[in-house]
């Protein structure tokens, strides 16, 4: 398998960055009304924790620094 690198721009306007965040959205709802149960079967089986309920499958992860402010 070739590994390959997509460059991605970081900075946009306002408007921009919106638009990618709704895409995002709309890609993460898509994907979990279609693959939800097999993700979360897959993730009990692999012993993932931090799954969240209301359809969406936002993972936490195991950081406990504090916050320094």
């Amino acid at each position: 398998m070739t590994m390959r690198t997509v460059k991605l721009t970081v900075y946009w306007d306002s408007d921009e960055a919106y638009c990618v965040i709704e895409l995002l959205d709309q890609l993460r709802d898509k994907l979990c009304a279609q693959y939800a149960k097999d993700i979360r079967r897959m993730l009990k089986e692999s012993g993932a924790q931090g799954i969240q309920g209301d359809g969406h499958l936002q993972m936490t992860f195991p950081f406990n620094d504090p916050t320094p402010f």
